[in-house]
Order: structure tokens, then C-alpha cells, then sequence
């Protein structure tokens, strides 16, 4: 770097790749620091003291720049990149692997179970269902549908059907400072389908006793609605344009009401939580050890619904038994546990783990059955890793995919390179956007510190 007769000298060294990319040249900090740089991005250019106290800058080609970010961010086509995948599960010769991260994507789903599934009839009126596999033995099915009817009275089917848990059993209070300065939001118009849908949750939830109404003028808040998947509307806090409003009952806009209620479910089933049941806020999954066990596992929690006055929403409710999917997972497992020994985890496995995260249309089609079989026969003769030589110089290899990045160690013996550790992970959601070189970039930062 220089600029005239001034060169000051900084040994760096660097890691060259050959790929397009919008840098010229990328630098660490600690470099960065060294020189006393200052970088301008939107510039692309870099600028740091001489010895002769002279401003020395380095500048980019920013229309080369923008033309490499723009080639860089070119993506194929998914028939291109399902032809890749075809071809990746083809030749699987290549010593690369790619672990698998079992962290999802789909965030706000709620877990469902994949069963085909019939209307069970336990409230008096049409509509008044829930929903049970049609999978099931038809014994264990009996079972669980006399279990249900037995207690069908803890459904609700409206919020009057709710009724309240003892106050003495787990309340939740609001700590005030005394001295605290009371808050006063200005009131917000609302119009059109809000409007009504805020009188009508409104009157809702006076006629059930959830909220009443108040005369003081501070602690106010406007209302906030969220509409919720099933096109209904949500209510966490309120004044409205005909009067101000509070709650008689917890709201989950409250905060640390998530927290209050997570303790009143660890209260109820404290009796039957890692044993046979697994309770999230207000998910709760029955799980049974054998199949004739799962409906006296269902009687108990039922049962302590019924003790704490608290109710089931039917339309959330399905009773099933999806063993399916329990091997699928099983096998996903098993594929994490081996993925040090495995070239080309991911793409392997990609059709398996998009299965697991589309549970509402599971189906184990033509690739995942090539995935499966491809393990098969790849783990009658896997690679066998050398211990290393401490002796030997150590060579990292690193691979980018679409979706994943990997790394490999090797050692050279007698000229026949062989592995010593695989390094690898999925790139998550934007992450996926990188540009080659800072994946490549990022494949370096994993592997340094996973070692």
C-alpha cells in the first residue's frame, strides 16, 4: 500500500480465493488497527497516516464492484438446483461434509401431527368437534374416543365455557412503584373492520365477566389488535372510543404474563411433565412409552385439567399416534450422530430434513428414498479418519453449497492425502444471501472455532 515515496510496511497474511466478489481485498481488524484505518463503505475506500503524517487512501473501482455484487447475487433456478441435488447424491465420492443444524425456520408453526384425520362428535350441537387419527388400531381408537366422551365436558367451546383458576393457586400481580408517574397514551382512531371487530370482543368479553369498565383517566392504553391466522381478532390491551376498560383476568399483553402462565402449567402437571407429558405456555403434548398405555396416560391428564378448573380448545386438539414421523426423526438423529463421517450430509439429507419441517404435508417421496438408500450403501464402506500427525503439516479444505458450508482436515501420508476431522454446518436464512467469498469467509471463522 502506497501512495508516492510513503510506504508504510505491515506483514499480513493472506488467504487468496478465486472468486467474484464486490472486494478487492479484504482485511482483519487487527491489521485495520495496526495501519489506524479508517474504511468508508459506501465509498469503498480505505484511508490511514503515513509516516509523514499524510493522509494515504486506497480506493475501489465501485463500477467493477457493483458488477461483481451483482453477479454474485445471481441464483439458479430451482429445476437447475434440483438437477444438482440429483447429481450431489450421484457422486458422492468427494470427501466433503456438511453437518446438520437441527434448528428450524418455521418459527411460528405450531406442531401437528401428520396422521390422516376424522371428526369426533363430543359437543351437543353440529360443529361441536374435535379431531382423532385415522390411523389408529382400531382398539386403541375405542379407547381414546371413550376416554374423550367421558370427559368432553373440559372442551370449551366459547369463552363463557372458561371458568377461573383459583386466585389462591397462582395469581399474577403487577408490582407499581407508588412514586411511578401514571402513563396516558392518546387515543387512536380506528376504523372500518377493526372498529367492529373491537366492539364486538368488547361486548364479548363484558358479557363474560373478562373485563369491566372504569372511570379513572391514567395507566391507559389503546387498543391493539392482531389478527390471528384463523381471521379472528386479538385483543392485548384497550381503551376504546365508547369507554376505558380493564381486565379482570390475565392477558397474555401483559408483560411476564408468557412467564406466569408457563408456572401455572409446571404447577398443575408437575406430576406428569418429562414422565408423559411436555408442556410449552399453552402447548402440551400427551406422549406414551407403548400404545395400551397412552389412554390411562390421558385419563391422568384430564384429570388434572378437571382438579385446576381449566379447559381444552377442540379446535387445537388431535389425538393421534404419528410412528412415522417418530422414525423419520429417529433416522435424523442418527444422521447428526455419524455427520463426522459422512461427505455431503446436507445435500443428502436436504429432501429428509424439509421433510421434518413441513409436518402438514409429510410424504416420503422418490429423493427421500434415495437420500435413505444413498446412507446405505455409503455407510457399508464409510472413510476411515487418521489420527494426526503432529509431525505433518495440517491442510484445510473448504466447500460452499447453496444451502450448507464444510470443511475438511487432511494430512498427507506417502502422498494419499487422508481425513482427520470434518467440519461443517446449514446455512441459516440469510446467511443463504451471502456472496461466495463471505461464505467462504465464513466457513474459515466455523472451522477455527470449532477446532
Amino acid at each position: 500500500m502506497h501512495s508516492g515515496k510513503v510506504k508504510p510496511r505491515r506483514e499480513v497474511r493472506y488467504l487468496f480465493v478465486e472468486a467474484d466478489a464486490s472486494y478487492n481485498i479484504i482485511i482483519d481488524r487487527p491489521t485495520l488497527n495496526q495501519l489506524k484505518a479508517v474504511v468508508s463503505t459506501p465509498h469503498l475506500t480505505m484511508k490511514f497516516l503515513g509516516h509523514d503524517r499524510r493522509i494515504i487512501s486506497v480506493r475501489a473501482n465501485q463500477q467493477v464492484a457493483r458488477q461483481c455484487y451483482a453477479n454474485s447475487l445471481e441464483t439458479t433456478s430451482p429445476n437447475e438446483q434440483h438437477k444438482n441435488n440429483l447429481n450431489a447424491l450421484a457422486h458422492a465420492d468427494h470427501e466433503e461434509v456438511t453437518d446438520l443444524d437441527p434448528r428450524s425456520d418455521a418459527r411460528d408453526e405450531r406442531p401437528s401431527p401428520v396422521d390422516e384425520l376424522n371428526d369426533l362428535q363430543i359437543g351437543k350441537l353440529p360443529g361441536q368437534t374435535t379431531k382423532i387419527s385415522r390411523q389408529l388400531a382400531p382398539e386403541l381408537r375405542k379407547q381414546l374416543q371413550v376416554e374423550i366422551l367421558k370427559n368432553a365436558d373440559l372442551f370449551a367451546w366459547s369463552s363463557a365455557d372458561m371458568p377461573d383458576i383459583d386466585a389462591n393457586f397462582i395469581c399474577h400481580r403487577l408490582a407499581i412503584h407508588k412514586e411511578a408517574k401514571p402513563v396516558t397514551q392518546r387515543k387512536r382512531k380506528v376504523g372500518g373492520e377493526r372498529r367492529e371487530a373491537v366492539i364486538a370482543e368488547t361486548q364479548k368479553l363484558l358479557h363474560i365477566g373478562f373485563i369491566r369498565e372504569v372511570r379513572y383517566t391514567t395507566w391507559l392504553a389503546n387498543v391493539v389488535l392482531v389478527k390471528k391466522n384463523s381471521g379472528k381478532w386479538l385483543h392485548t390491551s384497550f381503551i376504546t372510543d365508547h369507554a376505558n376498560y380493564c381486565y379482570r383476568v390475565m392477558p397474555f399483553g401483559l408483560k411476564n404474563a408468557g412467564a406466569t402462565y408457563q408456572r401455572l402449567m409446571d404447577k398443575v402437571f408437575h406430576h406428569q411433565i418429562g414422565r408423559n407429558m411436555q408442556v410449552y405456555v399453552d402447548d402440551m403434548v400427551v406422549k406414551t412409552a407403548s400404545a395400551t398405555d397412552h389412554a390411562t396416560d390421558l385419563a391422568e391428564v384430564f384429570a388434572q385439567i378437571r382438579k385446576h378448573n381449566m379447559r381444552l380448545n377442540p379446535e387445537k386438539c388431535v389425538f393421534s399416534s404419528p410412528q412415522i414421523v417418530k422414525q423419520v426423526q429417529r433416522l435424523a438423529g442418527r444422521l447428526v450422530s455419524l455427520s463426522r463421517f459422512i461427505p455431503k450430509i446436507t445435500e443428502r439429507a436436504e429432501p429428509i430434513f424439509t421433510l421434518l419441517k413441513k409436518p402438514n404435508n409429510f410424504l416420503w417421496t422418490n429423493q427421500c428414498e434415495e437420500a435413505f438408500q444413498s446412507f446405505r450403501e455409503f455407510l457399508a464402506t464409510p472413510p476411515v479418519l487418521q489420527r494426526p500427525d503432529h509431525n505433518t503439516d495440517l491442510l484445510l479444505y473448504m466447500a460452499v453449497a447453496e444451502n450448507a458450508i464444510s470443511a475438511v482436515i487432511v494430512q498427507e501420508h506417502q502422498q494419499t492425502q487422508t481425513p482427520i476431522y470434518f467440519i461443517s454446518r446449514v446455512l441459516q436464512d440469510a446467511e443463504k444471501r451471502y456472496q461466495m467469498v463471505e461464505k467462504l469467509a465464513l466457513a474459515l471463522v466455523t472451522a477455527a472455532r470449532r477446532l
